[in-house]
């Protein structure tokens, strides 16, 4: 059963799809659109949109879906093979380097809708393929407040369906809820700290939990109340389950993203904590840590941004406290 199908318009699609279709307004002379296909969202089937823009003999493909099955709102370069070179656009971060198929490529993302592009035929310059991805806008600034800004829990397709995209993994061995839940009856007693529910420009989105026979595995989802974009993404799960964390430190570390690892202690409250601190090599970075308390592990996830600095990252572990 071929699932993708031919569409006409992008209004056509946006009806099938859960997240905000950025369509190209202003593309620069010489681009034109062409070959718009459609997958529609089903219990057995994610949604997406497909397109080419063409420009002068040269191809480049645009894919749009909701990231969901890896940990969204924190990559930026999710089509890309190794460390690429940042941008900004709208104070939005995205990457240009080379794709799974060795093809020029670009990576970019509004709301939970991922922007990814492939250079088919030809070559682009990487201010090209920037101009490209600033002449998508949303249809309607009605599908902002309908998709866009609503929760992970409520517009997610593994949130809603627990469904992974290949096998069980963090996203969907947990069952997800609104940022209402009461995570501190569930986990009290249980020697866990947690961070606080806001935190600057940062708002608690969703809540993943599960409880299984090793312990309490726990998401909390942050995104940013300016653009809802920019996220913060922390995860405290027994350490049987978690694998391949990597304790190496160096100027350079990583082959899919390189990062400046070092070792930081920190005193929360009286316990202190050795932390693996990971800051992007890149003009415009992201930031990655993993700790133990206990027998459990705690990561902390920062999407590359223009303005989330050492500060703020020490900011927001200083408000991790005990749940009693």
């Amino acid at each position: 059963m071929n699932l993708i199908t031919n569409v006409s318009t992008f209004e056509l699609a946006q009806q099938s799809v859960n997240f905000v279709i950025l369509s190209p307004v202003d593309l620069p002379a010489g681009c034109s659109v062409k070959n718009i296909s459609l997958k529609k969202e089903s219990t057995s089937s994610r949604s997406s949109i497909r397109f080419e823009i063409l420009s002068k003999g040269r191809v480049v493909r645009v894919k749009q879906f909701y990231y969901d099955w890896g940990i969204p709102t924190i990559y930026a370069d999710t089509n890309l093979i190794s460390p690429g070179n940042s941008f900004e656009i709208n104070g939005i971060v995205g990457f240009i380097g080379v794709d799974y198929k060795g093809n020029q490529a670009a990576c970019y993302a509004r709301w939970f809708t991922n922007v990814e592009l492939s250079v088919l035929e030809g070559k682009f310059i990487d201010d090209e393929l920037i101009s490209i991805i600033k002449s998508f806008k949303p249809l309607d600034p009605f599908f902002i407040e309908k998709w866009g800004e609503k929760s992970f829990t409520t517009t997610s397709y593994t949130a809603r369906y627990g469904v992974p995209k290949w096998q069980e993994d963090e996203i969907s061995r947990v069952r997800w809820y609104e940022k209402n839940f009461d995570i501190n009856k569930r986990i009290s007693s249980q020697n866990i700290y947690i961070p606080t529910f806001e935190y600057q420009e940062f708002s608690l989105d969703s809540i993943g939990f599960n409880q299984n026979k090793y312990g309490i595995e726990t998401h909390f989802l942050y995104r940013s109340k300016v653009n809802y974009t920019d996220g913060i993404w922390f995860w405290l799960a027994p350490e049987e389950m978690i694998e391949n964390l990597s304790y190496k430190e160096g100027e350079n570390i990583g082959i899919r993203q390189s990062w400046l690892v070092k070792k930081e202690k920190l005193l929360l409250g009286n316990i202190e904590i050795t932390m693996l601190l990971h800051k992007q090599n890149a003009q415009y970075y992201g930031w990655y840590a993993h700790w133990k308390i206990g027998n459990y592990i705690y990561q902390i996830f920062i999407r590359p941004s223009v303005n989330f600095n050492i500060d703020k990252f020490n900011g927001f572990i200083h408000t991790l406290h005990e749940v009693k």
